[in-house]
């Protein structure tokens, strides 16, 4: 889910043929003596056969769950809008928070970017290093990489094989464009574009 800020021929041993060649040759032969047998030999009598016993079952199928996983803001909704601020001084990065729910079925997924964050003003001026990253409520951030995804698990559900539900943040940091702040000053956009998925179970 993405989201923008998604039988093998066997051979005879001994004959070193096709197990097939064989198979066919058996029929043949079989057939051969068939017809070979005089007009008048008598036909076989037919019995009646009757089953008795156990003549029905009942089957019993488990469908496994297929994967899930859904990611919303903290109230269920989403963010389509992230304001970055500077909070320390002119030379420190500008940055962004957002407190992410993430709904997964199983419990392990993965997250990366789709393509680098790119801020930019109508003058092409951009951003400098910028960082995402994603962290579990209570853990250590993890940066988020363009071809390399990074690997979460939220907490094990109370019933297995239902979904999950775990917490986290998701930080954006960027320096400023480089040069004399008149310069640079002015409104500065860009996409953050990530893909959310579970990590398959393996059988």
């Amino acid at each position: 889910m993405k989201r923008s800020i998604f039988p093998r021929l066997a051979h005879s041993p001994e004959a070193g043929r096709p197990r097939t060649w064989r198979v066919l040759a058996a029929r043949i032969a079989v057939l051969a003596c068939l017809w070979a047998l005089p007009i008048t030999t008598p036909a076989p009598a037919l019995a009646a056969i009757t089953v008795t016993g156990k003549t029905s079952s009942t089957i019993k199928a488990y469908v496994k769950p297929l994967e899930f996983i859904a990611v919303t803001n903290e109230l269920g909704g989403w963010q389509d809008n992230l304001e970055m601020q500077q909070l320390g001084a002119w030379n420190t990065p500008y940055e962004v928070a957002l407190r992410l729910r993430v709904t997964s079925l199983p419990n392990k997924f993965q997250v990366r970017l789709d393509a680098p964050l790119v801020l930019q003003n109508a003058k092409n001026q951009v951003f400098r290093q910028p960082v995402v990253t994603l962290a579990p409520e209570g853990g250590a951030p993890k940066p988020l990489l363009v071809g390399q995804s990074a690997e979460f698990e939220n907490p094990a559900p109370s019933v297995e094989g239902t979904n999950s539900v775990g917490m986290y943040a998701l930080k954006v940091a960027a320096l400023p464009p480089e040069g004399d702040f008149r310069d640079v000053a002015g409104t500065y956009q860009g996409v953050l574009s990530m893909t959310f998925e579970p990590v398959a179970i393996k059988p």
